[in-house]
């Protein structure tokens, strides 16, 4: 069986690869607009992430420092967390909270 005989003029062949680009880039196009929607919604979840109150020991307590949410700090041999930024002595108001009193055993 032989091939059919087919003859295109160069105007319908350089159409036919315009056509054939065209194509091509929207496909890219439509790729990139979902590659994109995709990066909006990872960058929205690590800036929640990163916006999270995170845990931080800031070691003794000592009153001329301010403490901020999150922070942990180490106070009359108790160690407490600061729920709310605080200039107060913890356990002197509801700013803190006890995490761990020591045992008899461990004083």
């Amino acid at each position: 069986m032989s091939e059919p005989n087919v003859r295109i003029t160069s105007k319908e062949l350089l159409q036919k690869i315009g056509d054939l680009f065209t194509d091509l880039a929207d496909a890219v196009r439509v790729r990139i607009e979902a590659t994109e929607k995709g990066m909006l919604s990872v960058e929205a979840r690590v800036a929640a992430l990163e916006a999270r109150q995170t845990m931080n020991y800031r070691g003794i307590w000592k009153a001329d420092e301010s403490y901020r949410a999150g922070n942990i700090a180490t106070h009359a041999g108790a160690l407490w967390f600061a729920w709310v930024p605080t200039h107060e002595t913890p356990g002197k108001s509801d700013d803190w909270q006890l995490m761990h009193k020591p045992t008899r055993s461990e004083r």
